[in-house]
């Protein structure tokens, strides 16, 4: 997982620099690999440069289900803290 997310950032600094559309896919992915590596605090960054005037529908829903499953990864990681 680490692999991927590794070559999607190298992807997003070099080649999508100019195509904001892939930049914002691009850390879509990364944010959902962020969160499955339980760093939810840098899927919240990766999420918070997204471009979602750039996407479409389908993009957007997928957006929004990453912002979700990082809540609740949150929430359920401050349940057991207590």
């Amino acid at each position: 997982m680490q692999e991927r997310h590794d070559y999607n950032y190298a992807m997003y600094r070099t080649l999508y620099k100019k195509n904001e559309k892939l930049r914002s896919i691009t850390l879509m992915q990364m944010a959902r690999q962020q969160i499955e590596l339980h760093r939810p605090q840098m899927a919240l960054q990766a999420l918070e440069l997204v471009k979602r005037e750039k996407l479409n529908v389908a993009q957007l829903r997928s957006f929004t289900f990453i912002r979700q499953q990082r809540y609740i990864w949150m929430h359920r990681r401050a349940g057991r803290k207590r």
